[in-house]
Parts: C-alpha cells; sequence; structure tokens
C-alpha cells in the first residue's frame, strides 16, 4: 500500500462501519499494520491490511496467503497467542485481518534497549513461547517465521509476558503438500527470516514444527547473551553459515549448563538430529534453574 494509500485510509476509513483507523503501526513482507478503534466498543484493535501485489498475478497469490492466514490464525486460541478478532474488505476490496492490539514493545526493541536479559526472565519468556508453539504445533501449524520481531512483550503486574503474533506465513501441515501450496510466495519473497531460519528452509525444503524449534533456540541464545548471531551480515553470508554444517556456536558457559544442552540439541543443522519438540523442550527447561547463570554471557 502506498503512503497515499496509508493516508488515505487513515484519514477516511472506517472499515465497514466497524473500526476507525487511528495511525500506521509498521509493515511486513505483504501486509501493513494499524492501530484502530472498535466503533461499537472502544476496543483498541490491530488491522492488518493486505499489500497489493507488485507484479501480474502476485495480487491473487498474495490475497491466497492472506485468506491462508485468517484461517490460520482462527484456529489458535492460546493466551500467548495474539488473538485474531475479525476479517473483512476495505471500501475499494483490499483484505485486512483485526487482531487484539497488544500494548507494549517486541523482543527486538526490549533486546536492543536492554542488552541480555535476566537469565530467569529469558527463561520465563521462552517457556510461554514455547507453549505458544506447542499450541500452534498440536493444530498442525508451523509458524516458520520466529524470530525477536514477532514476539510482543507485554507488561502486566509484576512481570512481563510473551505474546507471539504473525502467523502469517505459517503452513497446515496436512496441507502442505497440497497442489498450488508452494507458489502462494512470489518469486520475491523469502519465505522466514534468513538470520533465524533453520536450514532445511534455506534449501527449499519443508518447514516442520522443528524448524520452529531452531528459531526459538536462536531467539533464546539472543535473550541469554543479549547479541543475535548474525548481527551485521549480509543475507547471503547468514545463509551460508545457516547451511554450514558447522554447529551453532554456543558459549562454553552455556555448554556446562543443562539449557546450553538443551539449546544445542534445539540448534541442530541437520533436522533427523533435531529429536525435540515443543512440548518436551517446555517440560525441560521448566526444570532448568538459570539463577546460577550470569547476565550477559
Amino acid at each position: 500500500m502506498s503512503s497515499r494509500g496509508e493516508d488515505k485510509l487513515i484519514r477516511d476509513a472506517r472499515l465497514q462501519g466497524h473500526y476507525e483507523v487511528l495511525s500506521r503501526i509498521g509493515a511486513g513482507g505483504f501486509g501493513t499494520v494499524f492501530q484502530a478503534r472498535q466503533v461499537a466498543t472502544g476496543q483498541m484493535v490491530a488491522v492488518k491490511v493486505l499489500k497489493p501485489g507488485a507484479r501480474e498475478g502476485a495480487a491473487s497469490k498474495r490475497a491466497a496467503r492472506f485468506q491462508r492466514e485468517m484461517r490460520l490464525c482462527a484456529r489458535l486460541h492460546h493466551t500467548n497467542i495474539v488473538r485474531l478478532i475479525d476479517s473483512g474488505r476495505t471500501d475499494d476490496g483490499q483484505i485486512y485481518l483485526v487482531f487484539e492490539f497488544v500494548p507494549g514493545k517486541n523482543l527486538k526493541e526490549v533486546l536492543r534497549e536492554e542488552g541480555a536479559l535476566d537469565p530467569q526472565e529469558a527463561r520465563h519468556l521462552m517457556l510461554q513461547v514455547l507453549d505458544a508453539l506447542a499450541a500452534a504445533h498440536a493444530q498442525g501449524i508451523t509458524h516458520r517465521d520466529l524470530k525477536p520481531s514477532n514476539i510482543m512483550i507485554m507488561p502486566t503486574g509484576a512481570r512481563r509476558n510473551a505474546l507471539v503474533l504473525d502467523f502469517g506465513i505459517g503452513a497446515i501441515a496436512e496441507d502442505v503438500e497440497a497442489a498450488g501450496e508452494l507458489t502462494l510466495t512470489g518469486d520475491d519473497e523469502l519465505l522466514g527470516t534468513p538470520a533465524y531460519a533453520a536450514p532445511e528452509q534455506l534449501q527449499g525444503r519443508v518447514a516442520t514444527p522443528r524448524a520452529d524449534l531452531f528459531a526459538w533456540g536462536l531467539v533464546f541464545l539472543e535473550c541469554i547473551t543479549g547479541q543475535p548471531l548474525f548481527s551485521g551480515r549480509r543475507v547471503a553470508e547468514v545463509v551460508s553459515m545457516q547451511l554450514d554444517p558447522e554447529p551453532i556456536p554456543v558459549p562454553a558457559a552455556l555448554l556446562r549448563h543443562p539449557v546450553g544442552r538443551l539449546l544445542s540439541r534445539a540448534l541442530a543443522k541437520e533436522v533427523e538430529a533435531r529429536q525435540v519438540t515443543a512440548e518436551g523442550l517446555l517440560r525441560e527447561l521448566e526444570a532448568c534453574d538459570l539463577s546460577d547463570l550470569p547476565r550477559g554471557l
């Protein structure tokens, strides 16, 4: 959506008479997100509007992907997953989804501002992300793009909590081999984010729940160290390093700790060697005491 189109949407739109668009929050690969107010209740919501395709045929592919996001999100009901509220079309026919509005910052912003988290807080947040993934995986849904910017950190009461958002490029496992599924991604779109994508994703293979857990491991490692593993590197270099058979470098101090050994299994480069599940990792991490780890290894 062009900035002129966004300005018009903000100025004029009361989507289907139900949502008053207030401001632009941000944009992703194929959707622009706005903060809006539900007219009937005054509730704040986030509205994601489909970007029109840039090439002939791209619009229909993006629309199909967006419709798939709607179906995926409608199946997800979990405390740590941002909830889908509604869907519809703008006056000019663009598809939109309405999500609950989550106050706070995403994990990428939190880490940039605060550096490494206290290991116990990192454990608390990553347990919540694991629980969200376990719920999605139980529904046959793989996120495929888990990263710090897709995890909202919401201050509630005495503790901060994590909510996973943007299952927009997720895939229903039982439909992944259906005709036309792989055509939903245009040639100019890389599925997932290379710095957090599992090697099999970068090889063009089907992303399974184990790909989500590889990404989860990288995010957890970043929470503990305060630094993304591939910071400042070019995309081609990141892809090369992800595909290199050398193991992900886990700090030595962590390798001597049960949580480090847990992370090493989640971060196995070969998907066949990554014998982990979200539920299993959750149970293991619950049993880990991180109070003896220093902040910022």
